[in-house]
């Protein structure tokens, strides 16, 4: 069974389940054809696989616990199950920032929200835990889920536990920076909402009859009530309307004893008081991550929001200045490519002995004389922006020689008068070229099935067909007593120890240039390596 769990910036991640106590999260290429592991153990629900389960009663829909913060590219938080049987493992919550590369464990508040210090560390396995569909559809949790909108960049709210586990208790938990840190804010269950572009946040209880609403301007920090009913009643959902740029927030629910629907609107505006002037607001980055300050998906994005502690009104036509500027590439901007799977929190890919094959095999359509890029074990993510930074050696594929067939295997040397071949496969000797005058230095390019040689005493590059046809003069030289040829570039190296100096040309001879003519003493022979130019 699998499930799509996200498509977007052109890659899917997909959850797959590989037997009923085990499912995977895999991302896709940019073509969604080939795709590699990006987290072990994701949630997956599927009623297929709870057929003599209770939950099947409430919960009828697959899903996948993989949840995309709306406001920022490449963050998604998702749940993870510990290893175990079905029914007997534990639930956590784990963050990306780099579109499921890596994932880690979200940090705990540093205070309750009645001040007191939270007894926590990420270093005892005790983190944020938060809730996603898994626990918004559970009977026994029910507990509203993460919220996060375009129009509020970074600002997350979420209800959720400190602790080793996802747990049945539940509190509210704010971060303005995409989820970096948080705030416990509220204690027990609440619905929630925001409006005007994340300047006001509105709560109302869950689960107990209540004639009041919380709401807060300063994401959070502080709360203030308003009686929005004469009579209290059971919330069962609080929304916005038109929608999260909007000061006006919709309750939904019914008096205390009987069930009877209730709709209640409340604009807030009023306690926001006057339109926000420039002083009001701040230009904010999400957080560092390596190398460049905010940078993620390789783009440093620069947002306008209004500042933390103004009381003023964005209003429904307000437009946010984004500014955006290309980073660095890093190791946060490279996932592992098809084949390999990330090593434990560290940025390292290995190969996947269960991929069931080989990722550094040469493409079957690779003929000898030819090159392929080989993957070191890396990608660039799809949709990231990174430019330059000085990486390419250690992520980007290798030009590499398509090896030759074990029975053409051969080798090829200078021997004065002639030109000697070597059949590797039977140690079969034969004269490739004779007549020659003082050979000293041989290339060979197969693809094109060309043989070089340099002659001290004709002084000259000699080319021709290893068949014996096209016969010419590549070059007039002193004594060259080096020679390599390029088959990446088509570019022909020779050494020259009179005139102690290195030059190239073309295979053709043409563009001939000196690449190097100081330091030279007694220069006798050149070897290259095309694959790192």
């Amino acid at each position: 069974d699998y499930v799509i769990a996200d498509a977007s910036e052109g890659q899917v991640f997909v959850a797959v389940n590989h037997n009923k106590n085990t499912s995977h999260l895999y991302i896709s290429d940019v073509n969604g054809k080939k795709y590699t592991l990006s987290m072990e153990r994701v949630l997956l629900y599927s009623p297929n696989l709870q057929q003599h389960s209770w939950l099947r009663r409430y919960m009828t829909e697959k899903f996948v616990d993989l949840y995309p913060v709306a406001s920022m590219r490449g963050v998604y938080i998702a749940s993870q199950l510990s290893y175990g049987k079905v029914g007997t493992r534990k639930i956590y919550t784990v963050i990306s920032y780099d579109k499921g590369r890596f994932w880690r464990n979200v940090n705990v508040p540093v205070r309750h929200a009645n001040g007191s210090l939270v007894a926590c560390a990420l270093s005892s396995s005790c983190s944020l835990h938060l809730a996603q569909r898994y626990a918004q559809t559970h009977p026994q949790y029910y507990a509203p889920p993460v919220m996060s909108r375009t129009s509020a960049p970074g600002l997350i709210v979420s209800s959720g536990n400190i602790g080793k586990r996802l747990s049945f208790r539940s509190n509210v938990y704010v971060s303005n920076d995409a989820g970096e840190s948080w705030l416990e804010v509220l204690q027990g269950r609440w619905f929630y909402n925001f409006g005007d572009h994340g300047g006001v946040i509105v709560a109302a209880r869950q689960w107990s009859a209540t004639k009041e609403l919380l709401y807060s301007t300063d994401e959070g920090l502080t709360w203030k009530r308003y009686n929005f009913t004469t009579k209290p009643i059971h919330v069962y959902g609080l929304l916005t309307e038109p929608g999260e740029t909007t000061t006006i927030f919709t309750v939904f629910g019914s008096y205390r004893g009987h069930h009877s629907w209730l709709v209640v609107q409340v604009n807030v505006s009023n306690v926001l008081g006057r339109p926000c002037a420039d002083a009001d607001y701040e230009t904010w980055s999400p957080h560092n991550r390596g190398w460049g300050y905010g940078c993620i998906l390789g783009q440093r994005l620069e947002y306008e929001r209004r500042k933390r502690n103004a009381t003023c009104f964005n209003g429904g036509d307000y437009e946010r200045l984004i500014n955006t500027s290309v980073c660095y590439c890093s190791d946060q901007d490279y996932e592992c490519d098809i084949g390999f799977k990330p090593w434990s929190r560290w940025h390292f890919c290995l190969i996947d002995h269960n991929a069931g094959f080989d990722p550094l095999a040469a493409p079957r359509k690779c003929p000898a004389g030819t090159t392929y890029n080989e993957t070191q074990g890396y990608r660039k993510i799809a949709g990231d922006k990174c430019s330059g930074g000085g990486l390419t050696w250690w992520y980007d594929p290798i030009k590499t020689s398509c090896p030759f067939e074990p029975d053409k295997a051969f080798l090829m040397y200078a021997e004065r008068s002639t030109i000697q071949y070597v059949d590797l496969t039977n140690n079969n000797h034969s004269t490739q070229i004779e007549g020659l005058r003082a050979a000293v230095a041989v290339a060979y390019d197969m693809r094109d099935d060309y043989i070089y040689w340099a002659d001290i005493k004709d002084h000259a590059i000699m080319r021709r067909k290893f068949n014996g046809t096209d016969i010419i003069t590549i070059a007039a030289v002193r004594q060259v007593e080096g020679l390599d040829f390029d088959w990446t570039t088509d570019n022909l190296y020779w050494v020259d120890s009179v005139e102690k100096v290195i030059e190239v040309c073309r295979k053709d001879g043409l563009f001939r240039k000196t690449l190097h003519s100081s330091d030279l003493h007694k220069p006798r022979a050149l070897a290259l390596d095309p694959a790192m130019g």
